[in-house]
């Protein structure tokens, strides 16, 4: 039986941060429905590692397979639609429209991408409902809790049934309980759709949920005795 393809691989990747730091990664995949979580501090290049794995920045040599598309050497505009077909981003900031409808926010997930349909708009009222919403669409973001907030922006970023998702310190604004069910909801959600994730965290505890844990300084290297902040 044939291992599962890898719908992350970055293979001897070379970038600038700078023009005086540079940085290296050694080679790296996830598979499809992996979990892992991701520990570092500030400093250590989280959101360099979370940039270049979603395409927001670009690489100068090696290779990085995004769902068996190759983004060294594509433009940041190219870059963009692979990102934004194959890839679900949670925010620790949620990054809503507070004057927008938790419906319309939900939906903003699909529009840019190459999946709009009409059934769109029942298969977010279908995620509200696996997200605890339930009965809350045409509320406006802005009148919500924080962790209310994020269960938006966790069905936000799944409407598009990405095959990847990239949890970028997600439960860090919230309270520990609440922190804890976000984390329980978006595993269970990944495991359901059988999506890779990346979880971006720096609490011991929450990485010890995920079958595999990673250190930033483990994949990425900076080349100078700089650091620059995450």
């Amino acid at each position: 039986m044939n291992p599962d393809p890898p719908v992350i691989s970055l293979q001897k990747v070379r970038g600038h941060f700078s023009a005086e730091l540079s940085f290296t990664i050694p080679d790296f995949t996830v598979t499809q429905g992996e979990q892992i979580a991701l520990l570092g501090k500030s400093g250590s290049g989280k959101s360099t590692l979370l940039n270049l794995l979603s395409g927001m920045m670009g690489a100068t040599d090696g290779s990085i397979l995004l769902h068996e598309q190759e983004l060294v050497g594509l433009s940041e505009v190219q870059r963009d639609r692979v990102r934004r077909n194959h890839i679900g981003m949670i925010f620790q900031t949620y990054q809503l429209l507070p004057e927008f409808t938790v419906l319309e926010n939900v939906l903003m997930g699909a529009f840019f991408s190459d999946q709009q349909s009409p059934q769109n708009k029942i298969k977010a009222l279908d995620l509200l409902s696996e997200v605890g919403l339930d009965g809350l669409s045409q509320r406006r973001a802005s009148a919500l809790s924080v962790g209310q907030q994020q269960r938006v922006a966790i069905a936000r970023a799944l409407i598009k049934s990405p095959p990847i998702i990239l949890a970028d310190e997600p439960t860090g604004a919230l309270d520990q309980e609440t922190g804890s069910s976000i984390c329980d909801l978006i595993q269970r959600l990944a495991r359901e759709s059988q999506s890779a994730l990346i979880f971006v965290t720096h609490d011991q505890q929450l990485a010890q949920r995920f079958p595999k844990q990673l250190q930033v300084s483990d994949l990425l290297h900076w080349n100078t005795s700089q650091q620059k902040s995450a």
